[in-house]
């Protein structure tokens, strides 16, 4: 009997669905996430293995002038606008990969994705399952964080701390877009 691959095995590579995605021959725009932060990388499939043609994680954007947490949807979607601005004119259209993640509608993934696709990168994604505009700019982190500045917790002080108006975070997310699409390459 022979063994199983130890990544299947664990539960942390779905050999299926990769290879459906290797057959296509395009390279893959790779997304994972972690509780406070998210990368996301152009990977091609290559005969030696997989080759990361460019990356960009969610600490790349506090560099430009970030304040906020890199753990949240703007966040999320601000990486992958960097990613793509980084790949615009290295591919034409890629795949989408979220590995073992769950495919949740208006998730950071669906976010990052959506960062891509606003930079010019072609993705096959589906527009209802990226998140709304408004989540995109953060007016729900605002609104959340209004109604928790009376309760006097303290969920947003490294907001306080890092001297981040919470209000004005739809017009922080414009900025940062302008930022990356300035300086995108970097």
């Amino acid at each position: 009997m022979k063994a199983a691959y130890r990544r299947k095995h664990e539960g942390t590579t779905d050999y299926r669905k990769r290879l459906r995605l290797l057959i296509g021959g395009r390279p893959r725009v790779v997304i994972r996430r972690s509780l406070n932060h998210i990368g996301a990388q152009l990977v091609k499939f290559g005969p030696g293995g997989d080759e990361v043609l460019a990356s960009a994680h969610s600490q790349q954007i506090k560099k430009l002038g970030w304040k906020f947490g890199c753990g949240n949807i703007p966040a999320a979607y601000l990486t992958g606008m960097l990613l793509g601005m980084r790949i615009k004119g290295k591919v034409k259209e890629s795949y989408l990969d979220i590995g073992r993640a769950p495919s949740v509608k208006s998730s950071r993934i669906y976010a990052c994705a959506k960062g891509i696709q606003d930079s010019g990168v072609q993705l096959h994604l589906s527009p209802d399952v990226a998140p709304p505009e408004e989540r995109i700019a953060g007016k729900h982190i605002s609104e959340h964080a209004a109604q928790a500045a009376g309760s006097g917790g303290r969920q947003f002080s490294q907001y306080i701390k890092n001297k981040a108006d919470i209000r004005g975070l739809a017009q922080e997310v414009e900025r940062m877009k302008a930022e990356i699409q300035k300086h995108g390459t970097a």
